[in-house]
C-alpha cells in the first residue's frame, strides 16, 4: 500500500498553524489581561495617595504618563501581532476566512471575517457571489450593527479617563457630521429635479431680490411664499421662459415726482423680473391646494407677461428706444383667496388700483402698503381682517392719490378700526 505522503504534508502544515493560531491568542489574551491588571493597581494606589501626600502628585502623574504610553505602546504590538497574523492566513488562502474574538475584562474586541479583495471563487465556498450579494449586505449591516453595540459596552466599562476621552471626541465627531450635513442640505426643500443651472439662477437673484428689501429671511425660508416663487422664477429663467438680462448691471434711472421719466435696460429688467415675483407671491400667500382660487387663468403660465394674467392690468413704460409694462390694476375680487396680503405687493411702484374685497383673507393690513404712492382705489371688505388700519396707509388719503378705500370698520371682532377721515366707506 502507498502512503500518500503529501496529504500527511498538508495536514501536518495545518496543524501547526492551528497551534501557532492558538499560542497567539493565547498570548494576546494573557497579553491584555496583564495590562489590565497593572492599569488598576496603578491607579488605585494614584487615588489613594495623591490626595494624602500633596508632595508625591507631581511624581505620581509622571508614572501615570509613563503608564498610560506603555499601555499604548503595548497596544500597538499586539494589534501589529494581529495585523501579521491576518496577513499570514490571508496568504495561505484557505477555503474559510478566518474569525476570531478577543476578550479581556475591561472591554470586547471582535474582528470582521476578512476576506482577500477581488477574489471571487466559484461553488458554495466562495468569498463573494453575485446570486447572494444582497444576503451578504445583510449579513455586513447586522455585523456592523454589532461592532457598534460592542463598541458602545467597551467604552461605558472603561475607566474614567478613558470614558471622557470618547465622549469628548464623539460629541466633536457628531458636531462636525452635523455641518456637514446642513453644509450638504444648503437648498433644503429643493425639488430632486432642480438642475445645477437653477441654483446658479436663484443665486443671482437672491441679491437683486434683497437689494430690494425683500426679506431674507423669508428667501431663506424654504416652505415660505417667497422661496417658492423665487425657485418658480430660476427654474422659469432656466427653461428660457423668462431672461435675467442686465439685472447685475447698474440701475440708472430718473423720476419727475413719483413717475418714472427715464431708465436704462437694466432697470427694465430688474422691474420686470421683481413684479413678477411679486405676483408669484401673491399667489402663494393666497392660494392652496385645500383652499383654490376660484378662478387663476394664465396665472403662472411660464413665459406668459403678467399683464395676461387673470384681473391683472398694466401700463406702459417709455424712455428714449426702450419700454415695457408694469402692473397698474390688480382685480380679485370675489375670488376666494384665503391668507394674509403679503408685504411684496408694495414693490408694485405703479399699482393704481388693488381690490380684494369679497375674499377670505386674515390678519391686518400690511403697513407697506402705504408705500404705494400711485395707489388711488382700495377695497378690502368683507374679508377676516382685523386691527387698526395702518397710519402709513391713511396717509396716502390725505396726502398721496387714495381716493377710494372701501373696508369693514367699526373695530369688533370681524372688523377692522378705520377712521372716518381714512376710509372712504365702511362696509
Amino acid at each position: 500500500m502507498e502512503i500518500n505522503t503529501e496529504s500527511e504534508d498538508s495536514a501536518s502544515e495545518q496543524h501547526l498553524r492551528r497551534l501557532e493560531r492558538e499560542r497567539r491568542l493565547k498570548e494576546i489574551e494573557e497579553s491584555f489581561q496583564n495590562i489590565d491588571q497593572l492599569a488598576k493597581q496603578q491607579q488605585q494606589d494614584i487615588y489613594s495617595n495623591v490626595f494624602t501626600e500633596r508632595g508625591q502628585e507631581e511624581s505620581l502623574q509622571r508614572q501615570k504618563d509613563t503608564l498610560e504610553a506603555e499601555h499604548r505602546n503595548h497596544g500597538n504590538n499586539v494589534f501589529s501581532k494581529v495585523s501579521e497574523f491576518i496577513s499570514q492566513k490571508m496568504q495561505n488562502n484557505e477555503q474559510q476566512p478566518p474569525s476570531f474574538h478577543v476578550q479581556s475584562p475591561t472591554g470586547v474586541a471582535s474582528f470582521p471575517d476578512i476576506e482577500p479583495v477581488g477574489v471571487a471563487k466559484r461553488g458554495t465556498g466562495a468569498y463573494w457571489n453575485r446570486d447572494n450579494h444582497h444576503n451578504n449586505n445583510g449579513r455586513v449591516r447586522k455585523t456592523v450593527i454589532t461592532r457598534v453595540k460592542q463598541f458602545a459596552t467597551e467604552v461605558w466599562s472603561a475607566n474614567k479617563s478613558t470614558k471622557k476621552t470618547w465622549i469628548v471626541l464623539t460629541v466633536f465627531f457628531l458636531f462636525i457630521f452635523i455641518i456637514a450635513v446642513l453644509d450638504a442640505r444648503t437648498y433644503e426643500g429643493i425639488p430632486l429635479h432642480v438642475s445645477e443651472e437653477t441654483l446658479t439662477n436663484i443665486n443671482i437673484l437672491k441679491p437683486v431680490l434683497e437689494g430690494h428689501n425683500i426679506d431674507n429671511k423669508k428667501l431663506s425660508d424654504y416652505s415660505s411664499p417667497e422661496w417658492v416663487s423665487m425657485l418658480w422664477l430660476a427654474e422659469e429663467i432656466t427653461l428660457d421662459k423668462a431672461t435675467i438680462g442686465s439685472i447685475s448691471e447698474p440701475v440708472v434711472f430718473e423720476e419727475n415726482g413719483s413717475a418714472v421719466i427715464s431708465f436704462n435696460e437694466a432697470y427694465k429688467d430688474v422691474r420686470t423680473l421683481l413684479e413678477r415675483f411679486v405676483l408669484l407671491v401673491l399667489y402663494h400667500s393666497t392660494n392652496s391646494i385645500d383652499a383654490p382660487w376660484q378662478k387663476k387663468d394664465f396665472w403662472l403660465t411660464e413665459g406668459l407677461s403678467v399683464c395676461s394674467w387673470y384681473e391683472v392690468k398694466c401700463t406702459e413704460l417709455r424712455s428714449d428706444d426702450i419700454s415695457f409694462e408694469v402692473v397698474s390694476e390688480i382685480n380679485l375680487s370675489s375670488n376666494r383667496l384665503s391668507g394674509t396680503i403679503p408685504d411684496v405687493v408694495s414693490k408694485l411702484e405703479g399699482l393704481r388700483s388693488l381690490l380684494l374685497e369679497n375674499n377670505f383673507l386674515y390678519g391686518q393690513v400690511p403697513s407697506s402698503l402705504g408705500q404705494l404712492s400711485s395707489l388711488q382705489i382700495l377695497e378690502i371688505s368683507n374679508n377676516e381682517l382685523t386691527g387698526e388700519v395702518p397710519e402709513s396707509v391713511c396717509r396716502l388719503r390725505e396726502y398721496g392719490d387714495l381716493t377710494t378705500f372701501i373696508s369693514d370698520c367699526g373695530g369688533s371682532d370681524n372688523d377692522i378700526e378705520c377712521s372716518p377721515t381714512c376710509c372712504t366707506e365702511c362696509i
